[in-house]
Formats: C-alpha cells, sequence, structure tokens
C-alpha cells in the first residue's frame, strides 16, 4: 500500500520506486540476489529481509532527504507560489509529507489568502516544532 499527502507527493515515490529498480536492474543486483538467495535454505524469508532491508535503507538515505524535500520545495512553489530554499523546504517537509505516526498532514489552505511576501513566513512559522 502507497499513502501519499500530495499529488506531488505521489509522484515522488513513484519515481523512487522506480529509481531503486533501474539500480537493480542497470547494476545486475537483481540478478545476482537472485542467485544468491536461491541456495539459501529458505529463499522466501530471506527475499522478504533483503528487499526489507533495502527499502529501509533507500527510504532513509535517499527518499527522505533527498526526494522528499525536493518534492515540498516543488509543491510550495505551485500551491503557494513562494520559492524556498533546500534548508526551507527541510523544514517545511514536516508540514506537507506524512506523518508516520497518524498519517496526517497540513494542507494550509489558509496561507494562500495571505500577500504573496508573506507566505513563506507564515509556512516556516507553522512548521516550527512546538
Amino acid at each position: 500500500m502507497l499513502f501519499f499527502s500530495h499529488w506531488l507527493d505521489l509522484v515522488g515515490k513513484l519515481l523512487s520506486i522506480a529509481g531503486v529498480v533501474v539500480i537493480l536492474v542497470k547494476t545486475g543486483l537483481g540478478g545476482a540476489a537472485e542467485r544468491l538467495l536461491a541456495s539459501s535454505p529458505n529463499p522466501r524469508f530471506f527475499f522478504f529481509i533483503v528487499v526489507l532491508g533495502l527499502g529501509a535503507v533507500w527510504y532513509f538515505a535517499i527518499h527522505r532527504p533527498l526526494v522528499d524535500v525536493l518534492m515540498t520545495q516543488l509543491y510550495v512553489r505551485l500551491r503557494f507560489g513562494v520559492s524556498p530554499s533546500w534548508s526551507e523546504a527541510k523544514q517545511l517537509r514536516r508540514l506537507f509529507c506524512l506523518n508516520m505516526m497518524n498519517l496526517q498532514w497540513q494542507p494550509m489552505d489558509h496561507v494562500k489568502s495571505l500577500d504573496r511576501h508573506e507566505r513563506l513566513p507564515a509556512l516556516l512559522a507553522a512548521a516550527k516544532p512546538s
């Protein structure tokens, strides 16, 4: 199951999954892992463990710090008409990416009614931890 908060979050997750598949195919790691797992006593279990481990490493090393921040930056740019820097987008990720505890996010629709120069400071103020 794939959870997403907004359409750019979905695009980012799909591109991230496609990136993993391309890397596995282009580097030949998929075939090497298949041969290694075939010789194990329980190939399905070890395949599950390998996929889970690779998925966790990819998520925390690539997707969360890079793809999520890029998609947040694009979302804020398209939705609110302001251009956040990379560090500001990292802060705003707290608002626009799913909270993994309760799968909620903050759409911040009320910010669109503010003047353009007031939007980014309002978003950054909302993103500060309480």
